[in-house]
């Protein structure tokens, strides 16, 4: 299940927010923003994606600089809503 919720969430980063890397280049613990540039549009972009995808619905008080640090943290928050 973990790999699942990982590579679902590296998957989305790839595809909903336009990245120029493979799911595989990821670094999993990485800054999404100092390491991998996503601004706060991306961010956003990035919420409604795993919302659709995960049937969740994230509140504007998860939506955090540290819940959103890395893709462990949001993998992290994905899991904490299921």
């Amino acid at each position: 299940m973990s790999d699942d919720v990982e590579q679902r969430v590296l998957t989305l980063l790839v595809e909903q927010v336009h990245l120029d890397l493979a799911a595989e280049g990821i670094d999993t613990g990485g800054s999404l923003v100092e390491d991998l540039g996503l601004d706060s549009v991306a961010i956003l972009t990035l919420v409604s994606a795993l919302e659709d995808e995960f049937g969740v619905e994230l509140e504007d008080d998860e939506v955090t600089r540290e819940r959103f640090a890395s893709v462990a943290s949001v993998v992290a928050l994905i899991r904490s809503k299921a």
